[in-house]
């Protein structure tokens, strides 16, 4: 998978300015294509933050830290969100947790939620873009060869003819 070449359509796609201060959502599993992305975000003359999270640690929140520590939402992050023009949110992994029960996993997405719904609020843009990492393939049980051919080819697909095939 050319990494550069997603970076490139996803920054393109968001029609990033000069000033703008873009927020990259990921894992580490995609610690290559947030590089390019805060290049590229760079190179148009705007600024990146990334929020990083790290497996291991979210399923030690999980299983470890009190019930009612789980569901607090980040206030600090709700007022940075006014900065934000657009977040780019990478999904590059199953998402689940495995082994934390599905009352913590539902406290622990009160922080994603809440998130989520002030940036609406505040017309700040969304965009979700799929990096076919290992993690994801190993998911969806294919090679990640395939994964990344079948991505790239969607990725590539002629708009104009698939809008008039469509009519």
């Amino acid at each position: 998978m050319d990494i550069e070449t997603l970076a490139v359509k996803t920054i393109e796609n968001l029609s990033v300015a000069p000033g703008q201060v873009i927020s990259i959502w990921a894992t580490t599993h995609s610690l290559d294509f947030i590089a390019a992305l805060a290049y590229h975000i760079r190179m148009r003359g705007a600024f990146w933050t990334v929020r990083l999270i790290m497996d291991p640690l979210l399923l030690r929140i999980g299983k470890e830290v009190p019930q009612e520590y789980l569901g607090l939402v980040p206030q600090h992050e709700l007022c940075w969100l006014k900065d934000i023009s657009a977040i780019i949110e990478v999904r590059d992994h199953v998402g689940y947790i495995p082994g934390v029960e599905i009352t913590r996993r539902r406290a622990i997405a009160t922080e994603w939620i809440a998130l989520m719904d002030e940036a609406g609020r505040l017309g700040c843009r969304r965009f979700i873009v799929i990096n076919p990492t290992q993690a994801l393939a190993d998911a969806y049980g294919v090679p990640l060869d395939v994964l990344q051919h079948r991505y790239l080819e969607a990725l590539n697909i002629d708009d104009a003819a698939l809008d008039s095939s469509q009519n």
